[in-house]
């Protein structure tokens, strides 16, 4: 919020680019290639999407790491592969 002033990607491309991008052919039910076109040529995918996605998940492990109980030794704590191990979806049965 504090970097964009929402949290929402359509908004976030309002404040970088000066506008939005209707990217869905509601009509159609697929993609506005007209659109998609201008948004990939300013490079939106290249530059933009993946800084706001980086800064997001940084933000994220910044929160979480402060969330941490003090004084926790965090070398015991499993890996994230070793946690998808023991992960088990629940039987939707």
């Amino acid at each position: 919020m504090k970097q964009y002033g929402t949290v929402i990607c359509r908004e976030i491309h309002k404040k970088i680019y000066g506008r939005n991008f209707k990217l869905m052919d509601e009509v159609n039910l697929g993609v506005d290639k007209d659109e998609l076109k201008i948004f990939l040529d300013i490079g939106a995918h290249d530059n933009m999407c993946p800084t706001v996605a980086g800064l997001s998940a940084m933000w994220t492990i910044e929160i979480l790491w402060d969330e941490l109980p003090k004084g926790i030794d965090v070398s015991k704590m499993p890996s994230a592969s070793e946690a998808l191990k023991n992960f088990k979806p629940k039987n939707n049965k």
